[in-house]
């Protein structure tokens, strides 16, 4: 069982809903054409137009528009703007671009071809047109708000920083702004600006689960233990009931080996939930330190068959307890089996559980139940690949 030891700090931690603190919550759609829409027409709502920054670099110069140019250029733009509305986007789109041959300093509508360019993939070039957008009108929050959704949604991390950094300066009480440029630091590798940022989140908004969740994750990229003990503490006291921070901390305790002090958090957790699966993980670990392997096998048992688990998380544990018997030549596979069939009765379409099996049957040397296994296995895949099958 020495191999068994699980990360169940990560494990955990991954496993709470951090809601709009999950990295995946800042992406932004580029493939969905009328939600792009609908997300700069709602960026007109949430910010205002005309919020100067005092910070901004010098206005590029616009074009002066003679009248029979202006008026020109306001017929196609409402066309334009008509044709986009009806989902005609090609002829849209020739609009758009006829209207920048007459001005191609009109910031408008370099900011509505950016949407087009997101729908045809295009994001860089998206990127330019809005970085001409905000040069022509650096007073538009809009259009900086949308720069800096892009560039942060394809992975120019530095760059939507700065712009983040611009918009919280210029509407400092847009709160939310704060969470995007949080998480632009921390996929630039800025972790420090990271949290200092959720310090001034916390400072405003005062302590709360997500920030210091979020805080301690922080804490344990840059490896500083004492300082995500600390945030995990105070999550522990404002939230006596709830049992995953004192297994967080019993999980930070034992990685110090000090197992004594990690247990007694570990009980504690235990006389909060019983039943807590996180616990019976963390279980493992402590019984692998104390040189227990028996005890620690019993605790993977434990977890497996818990309904609260995970079903991928069980496939990772049965992946590398099958592993260690594998290597292991003196000890008996029989138990496993009770175990697999267990799991398959909770999981009976977990197709990763009959592969698990099938490999521990080929090992036990039961060749023709291990091509059961992967006959099951067989038949589910064209079942669920037959037409007319949603599955």
């Amino acid at each position: 069982m020495k191999n068994l030891r699980f990360d169940n700090l990560s494990i955990l931690v991954d496993f709470i809903d951090f809601g709009r603190f999950r990295s995946k919550n800042f992406q932004f759609s580029i493939f969905n054409f009328q939600l792009i829409c609908l997300f700069f027409v709602l960026l007109t709502i949430v910010l205002p137009v005309s919020a100067v920054n005092a910070n901004q670099e010098p206005q590029s110069v616009k074009k002066n528009l003679t009248d029979s140019e202006k008026r020109k250029f306001d017929y196609i733009y409402l066309e334009a703007l008509n044709l986009k509305n009806a989902n005609k986007y090609d002829a849209a789109f020739e609009l758009f671009n006829h209207c920048l041959s007459i001005d191609s300093t009109a910031s408008v509508v370099l900011y509505e071809l950016s949407a087009f360019y997101l729908q045809m993939d295009k994001p860089e070039k998206a990127v330019a047109l809005l970085k001409q957008s905000v040069r022509y009108s650096p007073d538009n929050s809009t259009y900086k708000m949308a720069l800096a959704q892009i560039t942060l949604s394809i992975g120019m991390y530095g760059e939507a920083a700065e712009v983040y950094e611009e918009l919280i300066n210029t509407w400092p009480d847009k709160i939310d702004l704060n969470y995007y440029l949080a998480e632009a630091y921390v996929q630039a590798g800025e972790i420090g600006k990271a949290i200092d940022t959720f310090d001034t989140l916390e400072e405003i908004m005062g302590m709360s689960e997500p920030l210091s969740v979020q805080k301690f994750r922080l804490y344990m990229m840059l490896e500083q233990s004492d300082e995500a003990f600390r945030e995990l503490t105070k999550l522990a006291d404002k939230f006596p009931a709830n049992a995953r921070y004192p297994i967080l901390i019993g999980d930070l305790l034992l990685e110090k080996k000090e197992s004594d002090k990690a247990l007694e958090y570990y009980r504690k957790a235990y006389s909060i939930d019983p039943e807590n699966p996180y616990y019976t993980l963390s279980m493992v670990n402590y019984y692998e330190l104390e040189g227990n392997p028996e005890a620690a096998e019993e605790q993977v048992r434990l977890a497996l068959v818990n309904e609260k688990l995970d079903v991928d998380l069980k496939v990772g544990i049965l992946t590398r307890y099958v592993q260690q018997l594998q290597r292991s030549r003196n000890r008996t596979t029989e138990g496993a089996n009770t175990l697999f069939q267990t799991l398959l009765e909770l999981h009976p379409e977990e197709i990763e559980l009959k592969l698990l099996y099938a490999s521990l049957l080929s090992m036990q040397g039961n060749r023709d139940e291990s091509r059961f296994q992967l006959q099951l296995v067989t038949e589910w895949n064209l079942r669920t690949k037959a037409p007319g099958n949603n599955c």
